[in-house]
């Protein structure tokens, strides 16, 4: 940093892809797709984001219902439907 407070140097204007930033380091399992569920599927599972049980609609926070459910239950669900479909041993 120079003496009037700005940051100089050759990393400035300088982007990395995003696949090099985080290689290989994902949250959520990607081999399933969110739309291949049934909409059963997706509301067997509780919503960690809104909080209703298994077998409700997603709400928005004013308390009426959501269009769809949240992005978090449908990666819970991909989760529920993988482990049920894990050969046992």
């Amino acid at each position: 940093m120079s003496a009037s407070g700005v940051i100089r140097g050759p990393f400035l204007g300088y982007s990395v892809p995003n696949w090099e930033s985080f290689p290989r380091v994902l949250a959520y399992p990607v081999s399933m797709k969110k739309k291949e569920l049934t909409p059963e599927q997706l509301s067997s599972v509780p919503c960690p984001t809104c909080g209703v049980a298994a077998g409700e609609s997603c709400v928005l926070n004013t308390g009426a219902l959501r269009s769809g459910p949240h992005v978090e239950r449908k990666f819970s669900a991909i989760e529920a439907v993988k482990r049920n479909q894990a050969p046992q041993s």
